[in-house]
């Protein structure tokens, strides 16, 4: 099995396998919608490239250093004093559809497509009552999709 997935990953790297290099492409974009994607295109019918990329934004440091949680104070009347700790991971995915169209056969293109992005917000709270000293993990759970 080893065997044959070198001698496939050979084929692929090869100078020699022109037929597989004019038919498909894979390769690592950026740019917008995203930026960072693989992307994965069919070549075969020049001056015309069809494909799709998946790819994604590293939004979590971005928003984290923007917008920082706070522990959050309850009020109650049992005389205990308690407290909510949140947290939260966020993404942003994106997928196109494009067709790229060389006019001039060379690495000029024109490129329509039809993206899609999506953000997601994972958020959790810990309830912590600070008279005892004990924390309820994941009291809260937030999942937010846009």
């Amino acid at each position: 099995m080893k065997s044959i997935l070198i001698g496939l990953l050979i084929l692929f790297f090869s100078q020699n396998s022109y037929a597989l290099e004019k038919t498909v492409r894979v390769g690592v974009t950026g740019g917008l919608p995203n930026l960072i994607a693989a992307e994965l295109a069919y070549v075969k019918l020049s001056p015309f490239a069809f494909g799709i990329t998946f790819g994604g934004f590293p939004v979590q440091n971005l928003i984290s250093s923007r917008m920082s949680l706070s522990t959050i104070p309850l009020s109650v009347t049992s005389g205990s004093t308690y407290t909510i700790t949140p947290s939260a991971t966020y993404f942003l995915n994106g997928m196109e559809l494009f067709m790229n169209f060389y006019p001039w056969k060379s690495a000029f293109f024109i490129r329509f497509s039809y993206a899609n992005l999506a953000f997601q917000l994972n958020g959790t709270g810990a309830l912590n009552n600070v008279t005892a000293g004990t924390t309820l993990p994941g009291a809260i759970s937030i999942v937010a999709n846009k």
